[in-house]
């Protein structure tokens, strides 16, 4: 059994009615890349999602656990710190250190405070 898990960012390239290629060189951090292909621990859990609101593909950055244990990517986990690509330009444009927030907690941060309330935890 494979102890490694992927997650891969491929872009469906058309050009013309027949050229048809998986694969395009858009990512800004790695221009000579036509595909982002993420290694990790098979026991890890992983975030890549497409966040429409800021046409953002949101996911974790992956670090090793133990660098002493050398650069195998069975050894790679999320840190709960996120990065992602925005679309700009017809390229992906890295960026560091985005701000992650479910759809729930986006929906509960949008409505209106309680009102008559004692404290800010919404208890009466």
């Amino acid at each position: 059994m494979p102890s490694i898990r992927k997650k891969i960012i491929d872009i469906l390239n058309v050009e013309g009615q027949e050229n048809i290629s998986f694969g395009a060189p858009v990512f800004s951090d790695a221009p000579q890349h036509v595909r982002k292909i993420f290694n990790y621990n098979r026991m890890a859990t992983m975030l890549l999602r497409y966040n429409r609101a800021k046409n953002l593909l949101e996911f974790d950055n992956l670090i090793q656990l133990d660098p002493s244990l050398g650069d195998t990517y069975k050894n790679y986990v999320p840190d709960l710190s996120h990065n992602g690509y925005k679309l700009q330009n017809g390229k992906l444009k890295y960026e560091d250190n985005i701000q992650v927030v479910n759809a729930e907690e986006d929906l509960l941060r949008q409505r209106e405070a309680p009102k008559n309330t004692k404290s800010g935890l919404g208890l009466r």
